[in-house]
């Protein structure tokens, strides 16, 4: 059996900067800001960094995520 471990490259200088798609602002007014690290061969799966200022945003999606939090608080 063969593993393969993939590298994320560091966040480039440029994040985007426009809010998700289908994401809505319901509390204060956050914003938001990511950078895209990694995406797989056929375009499943989507790797980066996010981050955003205090708020609330409501968003619904049938698709599985991921998040390792390093700092604030996430209800998901």
């Amino acid at each position: 059996m063969s593993i393969t471990v993939f590298r994320f490259p560091a966040p480039g200088p440029e994040p985007l900067t426009t809010d998700l798609d289908g994401w809505v602002k319901v509390e204060g007014n956050p914003t938001m800001r990511y950078w895209i690290q990694h995406t797989s061969l056929d375009g499943t799966v989507i790797s980066g960094t996010w981050e955003a200022t205090k708020g609330t945003w409501h968003a619904s999606y049938q698709f599985y995520e991921f998040v390792h939090l390093i700092q604030g608080r996430i209800t998901i």
